[in-house]
């Protein structure tokens, strides 16, 4: 018989809205989820990528509450390239891994 476990997982990344200008500041949304019915310990880690280079990274430790969804806001601060597109990596780590 195959063992059911349950963890925390992120359910949505998005930015507030599909464009900036060069001078605003950059805030991407992380919606998480906790199916467990204790509180967990977890470490958000956010990486931004401009093709192959590393820009930003960002971590935050938090607890989840059990049977409960939590949203987290990261901001970032402009970057002065104009009409570039970026990529965003986030991990959910428990118990750092």
């Amino acid at each position: 018989m195959q063992e059911n476990i349950l963890s925390p997982y992120i359910v949505d990344v998005y930015p507030d809205k599909a464009q900036y200008l060069s001078d605003e500041e950059i805030k991407i949304h992380i919606q998480m989820f906790n199916p467990c019915e204790k509180e967990i310990e977890v470490t958000i880690k956010m990486i931004v990528m401009l093709l192959d280079d590393m820009i930003i990274e960002k971590s935050l430790t938090l607890t989840l509450q059990g049977q409960s969804e939590k949203k987290v806001v990261f901001s970032i601060p402009s970057q002065k390239c104009d009409w570039q597109g970026y990529g965003v990596d986030v991990s959910l780590l428990v118990n750092n891994e």
